[in-house]
C-alpha cells in the first residue's frame, strides 16, 4: 500500500497511568485497495500507542473506514482502561462522542 492520503487526524494530550504526559497523534488514511489484503483498507496511525501504522481491511471502502474508527476507539479505550487519561483542549476527551458508542 502506498503512503495514504490522510483524510482525518486528531491530536490528543494524554497522561499515562504512571503520570507521564504524552501527545497521541491519530491519523486515518483514505480507503484504498490494499496489496497485502487484496481488498479495501485504511491506514491507522496512533502514535505512540501503535509502533507503526496498521492496515484495517474491510469488504468495501465504507466498511474499511468504519472498522478503522472502531479500531482506533478500541486502542484509546484500552489506554484509559489501564489508567491513562485522554484530554482535548484540557478537558476529558469523550471517546463516545467523537468515535461513536461501544457496540
Amino acid at each position: 500500500m502506498s503512503p495514504p492520503q490522510i483524510i482525518a487526524s486528531l491530536s490528543l494530550d494524554a497522561v499515562r497511568a504512571d503520570g507521564e504526559k504524552i501527545v497521541i497523534a491519530l491519523a486515518i488514511g483514505a480507503p484504498s485497495i490494499s496489496e497485502r489484503h487484496q481488498t479495501w483498507a485504511c491506514t491507522l496511525t496512533l502514535h505512540p500507542l501503535l509502533t507503526k501504522p496498521q492496515e484495517v481491511a474491510g469488504a468495501d471502502s465504507v466498511q474499511a473506514l468504519s472498522l478503522t474508527l472502531r479500531a482506533a476507539r478500541g486502542i484509546l479505550e484500552d489506554f484509559t482502561e489501564k489508567g491513562g487519561k485522554l484530554l482535548l483542549d484540557a478537558e476529558a476527551f469523550p471517546v463516545d462522542v467523537w468515535l461513536g458508542p461501544r457496540l
